[in-house]
């Protein structure tokens, strides 16, 4: 685990523009990753993602569904995340202030080295992970793979029945549970 950790850290803490680290490829996403296509002031076009899952920002919304299989490079606002199913390569900003970790830390909750397992997870659950929505009846687990990991500064503990997840970089909104399942989203 340490080791992961020294490797995550050499990986994304660089100011390169997506420089795999060789020892670092073929990882699994454990949830989506929410992120948006726009074009930069020269006109091209990138791929841009956060730590705080913006799961609504509007034209280009895409999602990396949980279990694609991705490699970590070096990038100085966070790191990039290139799917190595289609290539494209998405920056991924990262703030460990209000993440309440580091960047090492936040990428061992949301990769892993193997596809994670689908088979304990509801009909709700695969429906939203599946869309990239929280909804009714959905299990913490399912939501997390559904939306991403909650930053830590809104949401302090998974444990907690009350999830902030942001849809735009202004904009956020609550997934409440009760019993262990989401009873209102808002």
């Amino acid at each position: 685990v340490l080791v992961l950790a020294a490797l995550l850290t050499a990986a994304c803490a660089g100011g390169g523009g997506g420089e795999p680290l060789a020892d670092y490829t073929g990882v699994y996403l454990k949830n989506n990753i929410h992120y948006q296509s726009r074009a930069d002031k020269g006109g091209k076009t990138t791929l841009n993602a956060s730590y705080a899952n913006f799961t609504d920002p509007g034209a280009g919304h895409a999602i990396i569904p949980v279990n694609t299989a991705v490699t970590i490079g070096k990038w100085r606002g966070g790191c990039t995340i290139t799917r190595q199913d289609t290539g494209e390569m998405i920056y991924f900003e990262f703030n460990s202030r209000n993440m309440g970790m580091s960047l090492a830390e936040y990428l061992s909750e949301i990769t892993a080295p193997a596809p994670v397992s689908l088979k304990g997870l509801n009909a709700a659950d695969l429906k939203g992970v599946k869309a990239g929505q929280a909804a009714v009846g959905m299990t913490k687990e399912g939501v997390r793979m559904a939306l991403g990991y909650p930053a830590r500064h809104k949401t302090p503990s998974l444990d907690g029945d009350v999830w902030t997840y942001w849809r735009t970089r202004w904009t956020f909104y609550s997934v409440t549970f009760k019993n262990g399942k989401v009873s209102q989203v808002q």
